[in-house]
């Protein structure tokens, strides 16, 4: 079975519509031949008490985690994460090293995703795949 290093930095325990959407492909993936590797920010001790739905699921995922170093949406009032494309990007190298990743995922709409996915491509040259599937909101929102 190939691997698929998969950069989530919205993973369980955290909650929200990419993280369902994150871990469903996760769960299906080897339906296709594929192992998910999931690399994720390590979570807050506030976000390590939320009881995740779907905990069965992702119960025997391969997660990996990595401390943010800051957190610029603090900073700048956006969502912005780049603090965590650093510690994200080496422990990437470790884990393809280790894991023998054969393909590089992440998604949209954290860009830390793809920063972290488009530098461990370059430096690896290991296939990124890029989903940037989101929804913008309607004009009357």
């Amino acid at each position: 079975m190939k691997k698929l290093l998969m950069i989530e930095y919205n993973f369980p325990p955290k909650v929200g519509v990419g993280v369902i959407r994150t871990v469903k492909l996760a769960k299906y993936l080897p339906q296709y031949g594929w192992e998910p590797i999931v690399l994720s920010v390590k979570p807050s001790k506030k976000e390590t008490d939320i009881n995740y739905i779907e905990n069965q699921e992702i119960r025997s995922l391969t997660v990996y985690r990595t401390p943010e170093l800051i957190s610029f949406s603090k900073i700048i009032k956006k969502d912005v994460h780049v603090g965590w494309c650093l510690p994200a990007f080496l422990k990437g190298l470790k884990i393809i090293k280790r894991e023998e990743i054969a393909a590089i995922y992440a998604s949209y709409p954290y860009a830390a995703n793809l920063l972290t996915g488009s530098a461990l491509k370059r430096a690896t040259g290991i296939p990124f795949i890029a989903c940037l599937l989101y929804t913008s909101p309607s004009p009357r929102d």
